[in-house]
This record gives C-alpha cells, sequence and structure tokens, in this order.
C-alpha cells in the first residue's frame, strides 16, 4: 500500500482503480481468468506490471 500513497502524493488527481500483489508461488494458469476478470471490470485505463 506504500506504492498507492506515494502515487496519490505525486498525482492527486489519478485514480487507482486497484493493486495486486499475489503470492509468488500461485498458480498462474488458475490465477490468470480471475485476475484479468477484476481488471477489465475495474474500468482502467492503464494497467502498470512489475516484476521482480
Amino acid at each position: 500500500m506504500i506504492l498507492r500513497f506515494e502515487i496519490n502524493t505525486e498525482l492527486p488527481k489519478l485514480k487507482v482503480a486497484g493493486i495486486l500483489s499475489p503470492p509468488f508461488e500461485e498458480d498462474l494458469n488458475e490465477a490468470s481468468g480471475k485476475h484479468i476478470q477484476a481488471i477489465n471490470s475495474s474500468g482502467a485505463n492503464l494497467v502498470m506490471v512489475a516484476l521482480g
């Protein structure tokens, strides 16, 4: 949630639709569908992905 605070501080008019930090060992094949559905229904115009 630190990232959300930093983004809101620097860009106060930006609406953060959601943040997801799944466990590293999560089965991506199983989880992909629900993550894609969540992104699609969020109304987001921009999706940022970071790994590592």
